[in-house]
């Protein structure tokens, strides 16, 4: 399975912050449209991707359930939290 990497062109805080934006790049969102697909506010978004903000663990899987639902392939909470990638996994 060949995998696609995204470049967003910016540095982050933390390998979760650019896996999400990553992933929401890949998925064609904006970051209000990531608001509506996880009900986490784009304020709450914008910490976990530029400030390096952790998610509380039932956010964190909101964006593998979103991500996974979208693109129709398996990303896990390791795979946002991960050093390794954005969701590799076979479906």
């Amino acid at each position: 399975m060949n995998s696609v990497r995204i470049s967003t062109g910016k540095t982050y805080k933390t390998a979760l912050g650019r896996n999400i934006d990553i992933l929401r790049v890949e998925c064609g969102l904006s970051f209000d449209q990531l608001e509506d697909e996880t009900a986490i506010s784009k304020s709450l978004i914008l910490r976990h991707v530029n400030h390096g903000t952790r998610p509380h663990p039932g956010n964190l899987k909101l964006y593998a359930d979103t991500f996974t639902r979208i693109l129709d392939r398996r990303i896990t909470t390791t795979d946002l939290t991960g050093e390794n990638g954005t969701g590799t996994a076979p479906k």
